[in-house]
């Protein structure tokens, strides 16, 4: 039974870590592309859509994924461990302790997504808006007050915006296909031990270990909640890297 233990625990960590470590590295991703999509958002026109959302989604982004790093991950860690205390041992229960902290790390995700769903829309949304107007404006200006040379500047001003707005789709394509490359193999591997434990528990139980089937049937619950933070992050970035390349298409639109 300890040998088991011992392997269940190690499999669960090297599943955590991976965990920790993709994140990291999307985070650290984000990072390196938004200041690219920011520079040709303002060259599409999007002047106060880069105000908003660059420091807007580097502090969200940044802080909900060390949050769900440095808490909820670790709470789903120990939440692994009651179960594995409460599976060994006959004179200690805390399954109810265990069953709260799983509960507590479902909260906070949906908090967190919640939180960052909503205000990134309804900032992306209303910046474009407002870039789209102040396009528009400049634009009547530059041709009733510059008959000749305002057209003209009107027309490269639209080529320009045009190209930018090109040029970010493009760059927001291949940060979508990096950000999956990152993240497809780690939940893979997720995946991988989560059906190992079921596997494992359900072959298990005909020879009526029934402590040894509920220890693997949980560190297999568990596994799905890291791949849930995994999963969080990456939902994250793909609606940011979305948002931004909508202002711009909106901006088109209000022009």
């Amino acid at each position: 039974m300890l040998t088991l233990v011992g392997i269940i625990i190690n499999s669960f960590t090297i599943a955590l870590n991976l965990g920790r470590k993709t994140i990291d590295l999307m985070i650290d991703f984000l990072h390196s592309i938004l200041p690219i999509l920011i520079s040709l958002l303002i060259a599409s026109g999007g002047y106060t859509s880069a105000a908003i959302l660059h420091p807007f989604i580097l502090m969200t982004v940044s802080s909900i994924g060390t949050l769900i790093r440095d808490i909820v991950l670790p709470l789903v860690f120990l939440s692994a461990a009651l179960q594995i205390v409460n599976n060994i041992t006959d004179t200690l229960k805390v399954t109810r302790m265990s069953a709260f902290l799983k509960e507590v790390c479902v909260g906070l995700l949906g908090v967190f997504l919640s939180i960052f769903v909503g205000a990134v829309i309804i900032q992306g949304a209303g910046a474009a808006v407002a870039d789209g107007i102040s396009i528009r404006t400049v634009k009547f200006a530059t041709k009733n007050f510059l008959p000749i040379v305002g057209g003209i500047f009107v027309d490269a001003l639209d080529t320009v915006v045009g190209c930018s707005i090109l040029l970010k789709s493009a760059l927001g394509l291949f940060g979508t296909i990096i950000i999956f490359i990152i993240c497809i193999f780690p939940i893979l591997k997720i995946i991988s031990l989560i059906f190992i434990f079921k596997v494992a528990s359900a072959i298990v139980e005909p020879l009526g270990e029934n402590k040894v089937v509920t220890c693997l049937n949980d560190m297999g619950n568990s596994l799905v909640l890291i791949l849930v933070c995994v999963a969080s992050v990456v939902m994250m970035l793909f609606i940011v890297i979305t948002i931004i390349v909508g202002a711009g298409n909106m901006i088109i639109m209000m022009r």
